[in-house]
């Protein structure tokens, strides 16, 4: 072999530097695997033996993005060490460039993707709302996506400048016609990541109540107890004053029963320890007190006050109606009489018989 054989040229490079780029490519590729077998099977199976699943996603994010960016980044510092036709240059710039954008957009997407569901799922959301995080996301990407498409043509040597001029132009004055429509989406998000309620809950806007029946991007849909339909723009729902009664980890119970002045001070001292024994045996249920709080014309105030440790509201009515139920069979055993009550005398008809007139 000729001495001067390594530096003859071919198409404007040297022999040596053709075989320069190419060792450089197969190193390249022998470490890129030697990374993809060894190292990140050490760090899957380090990440499958922790409970958090950060490190699978950050195994996963290596893998399927930062090792084919640096193995497309070092290719492209290796290829362009050679002098290549202009056409062939901007060829390898194109594909380089589209690659690096898809992949980067692609990489910061998932991460976000992932990363929001890991954190979901560490706060106990269910799957459903998982679901409608990931839909929401979708705009997001969409946005994310747009960047993604103007970086490319900036690298490729395009005035992007009127185009995002444009685009702020257009941006204001679709924001301006449609401002209602973003503040429902804007308020759907708040209602969606702040909870003030859920499907299924029962609340209280503007004076009805109701039971929670969808929540839509624009409009949620409220179930009165008479059966209608209240559409409420999520906005309007933002703004206002919610109760929501599905929340409410007790409710207190408040018991005000007028008893007959006639009521003897004895019977009236069994009252309080009678009904502390009877919450006893009821489930979610805290007696806290019992007085009579008040003497006047009208009875004696019998004032009760119990703990009821239940969310729904039927179950509330339920114990309820069971301590009202147990309250006033004791005191008709008792011969208690609730106060206030009208009376009425029944006059039964005269039917003895009629002494007959003595006649003469």
């Amino acid at each position: 072999m000729p001495e001067n054989f390594w530096k003859q040229l071919y198409l404007n490079n040297q022999v040596i530097d053709y075989v320069a780029v190419t060792a450089g490519l197969l190193l390249l590729w022998v470490i890129l695997r030697f990374v993809k077998t060894i190292l990140l099977r050490i760090l899957t199976k380090k990440a499958a033996k922790t409970p958090s699943k950060v490190d699978d996603v950050v195994v996963f994010i290596i893998n399927k993005y930062i090792v084919p960016l640096g193995y497309i980044t070092i290719n492209y510092w290796l290829i362009h060490r050679l002098n290549l036709h202009p056409v062939i240059t901007k060829l390898v710039h194109f594909v380089v460039t589209t690659a690096w954008v898809y992949l980067g957009t692609s990489m910061v997407n998932s991460t976000m993707q992932q990363t929001m569901v890991l954190y979901m799922r560490h706060k106990g959301e269910t799957e459903h709302r998982i679901t409608q995080v990931s839909s929401m996301l979708l705009i997001v990407k969409g946005v994310v996506w747009a960047f993604g498409f103007l970086i490319l043509l900036a690298n490729l040597g395009v005035n992007v400048t009127a185009a995002v001029t444009g685009l702020g132009i257009g941006g204001i004055a679709i924001a301006l016609a449609a401002q209602n429509i973003l503040g429902d989406l804007f308020s759907y998000f708040v209602i969606f990541f702040d909870k003030p309620f859920e499907i299924g809950d029962t609340i209280t806007i503007n004076g009805n109540t109701g039971t929670v029946e969808s929540i839509g991007i624009k409009t949620a849909h409220v179930r009165s107890l008479d059966g209608q339909l209240f559409v409420v723009p999520n906005a309007e729902l933002v703004k206002s004053t919610i109760q929501n009664f599905q929340q409410m980890p007790f409710r207190r119970y408040l018991l005000k029963l007028p008893l007959e002045h006639s009521t003897p001070a004895s019977t009236l001292e069994k009252i309080a320890p009678y009904l502390g024994q009877h919450c006893k045996h009821l489930p979610n249920v805290e007696f806290v007190r019992c007085h009579n709080t008040l003497l006047n014309n009208n009875g004696i105030i019998l004032e009760a006050v119990f703990i009821i440790h239940e969310t729904d509201y039927i179950a509330y009515l339920n114990t309820v109606e069971s301590i009202n139920l147990a309250l006033l069979a004791q005191l008709q055993q008792w011969q208690v009489e609730v106060a206030g009550m009208q009376k009425s005398t029944i006059i039964l008809p005269n039917t003895a018989p009629e002494t007959p007139k003595k006649q003469g």
